[in-house]
């Protein structure tokens, strides 16, 4: 009898014994987890400024989920402040000037809630430093704000009804990438005399003038962001040169799509620009600069339009259902060549523009000569594209004529 039962009584032990097992193994991992850091908040320290300042250089912090009625500031080099968690672990600094203050090097804070200053979020004067997994709201001032910092990584962050979302001066060499930046009161980022930064991935929507705007500020990669639902324009780029503006969807902005004022020798290539009301690309008082494979369709006033701007080069753009799919004013020695120009209202318009080659272009409401030899249907280039405007004789504007000698019949 006794040796019939000892299977089962092992059998139950056994899974008695395993059913135990998730709740120690969590409990054994998570207090792992915590004894890997140097200090942890509230543990060893109630405020997260004392823990900052009893932490040596290339400390680790862990700050567990709760509300933190400070404001804090880095002073120590390779410090690492890590929040439980972004949404349950909030650094609130209410009547304070600024939340979170970073004034040294090699530091990263990830996983924390930042809000309710009168100035801004995350101040940044230092280099090599990472800002991960925060959300910074309702900040007085800019959400994150950078000054003279270099190598400074800002991912994954929501930066949400701020003055400003990322406010960055005399900064570079620093990565913006995959954060989602709405509903701030004038910009989504703002970029002044910086240089060599890299902006990708992001999102920035809904702002209540400008997505982002560069001022002064030179070799800089936007590529893959999307810039929609922004009150006025979606992104300017101002008397900052050799930008490459790349694979954006700049779609939805109330005014404009994409300004580029006063600059040289941008590429802005493979975007869409669609759906925006006032216009899709403006380019103004801007030489040698390259707009290439862009789908530019759906936009209220132009598509493209080129004032004051000469030496630039447009190829290979699907120019599709705008009113004006191309405007020129008072522009010289631009190339439009190998465009695709479809259903706008009027495919291209000048005025008081001299001096530009167009060619190869596909227009849609181009006839040629055709005619029938057998079963076979042959169309000769005999007749060109007349692209009609105006020019100016003696102050008097009249009505006159260019030609795209050479249209395709055949869509690029």
């Amino acid at each position: 009898m006794y040796e019939k039962s000892l299977p089962v009584i092992c059998v139950v032990f056994i899974i008695f014994i395993v059913s135990l097992f998730p709740i120690c193994s969590s409990s054994v991992f998570k207090d792992d987890l915590i004894s890997c850091y140097d200090i942890v908040v509230p543990d060893d320290y109630c405020c997260i400024q004392d823990a900052l300042d009893a932490a040596c250089e290339d400390y680790c912090i862990f700050v567990r989920s709760g509300v933190y009625n400070e404001s804090i500031m880095f002073s120590k080099k390779g410090v690492s402040l890590i929040g439980e968690n972004r949404n349950d672990t909030v650094i609130s600094a209410k009547g304070f000037i600024n939340v979170v203050g970073i004034f040294s090097d090699a530091v990263c804070i990830k996983g924390f809630s930042v809000s309710g200053c009168l100035g801004s979020g995350v101040v940044i004067n230092g280099c090599n430093i990472s800002v991960e997994d925060v959300v910074v709201e309702g900040c007085g001032g800019s959400g994150i704000e950078l000054l003279e910092s270099d190598n400074v990584t800002l991912k994954n962050n929501c930066i949400i009804s701020n003055e400003n979302g990322i406010d960055i001066k005399s900064s570079n060499y620093n990565l913006i990438k995959s954060n989602s930046i709405s509903e701030n009161l004038w910009f989504g980022i703002i970029l002044q005399n910086s240089n060599n930064n890299t902006i990708k991935d992001n999102a920035f929507n809904e702002n209540e003038r400008y997505g982002a705007y560069l001022i002064l500020s030179d070799n800089n990669i936007v590529k893959n962001n999307r810039f929609s639902k922004n009150l006025r324009v979606g992104f300017i780029n101002w008397m900052s040169n050799n930008t490459i503006i790349q694979k954006n969807l700049i779609k939805d902005n109330l005014e404009g799509g994409l300004v580029i004022s006063k600059c040289f020798k941008n590429t802005i290539i493979e975007n869409e620009i669609t759906n925006n009301k006032w216009a899709g690309l403006d380019i103004n008082s801007s030489n040698n600069n390259s707009v290439s494979n862009n789908s530019i369709k759906n936009n209220g006033n132009y598509g493209c339009g080129f004032y004051n701007s000469n030496d630039n080069k447009i190829t290979y753009n699907d120019i599709i259902n705008n009113s004006y799919g191309y405007y020129l004013d008072r522009s010289y020695n631009n190339s439009i060549l190998n465009n695709n120009f479809v259903n706008n209202d009027i495919h291209a318009y000048f005025y008081k523009s001299y001096y530009n080659h167009w060619d190869s272009n596909y227009w849609d409401d181009w006839i040629g000569l055709r005619f029938r030899f057998g079963l076979k249907r042959i169309i000769l280039r005999l007749i060109p594209k007349f692209i009609f405007g105006k020019i100016t004789i003696r102050s008097k504007d009249i009505s006159w004529f260019v030609l795209d000698k050479n249209p395709v019949s055949n869509r690029y």
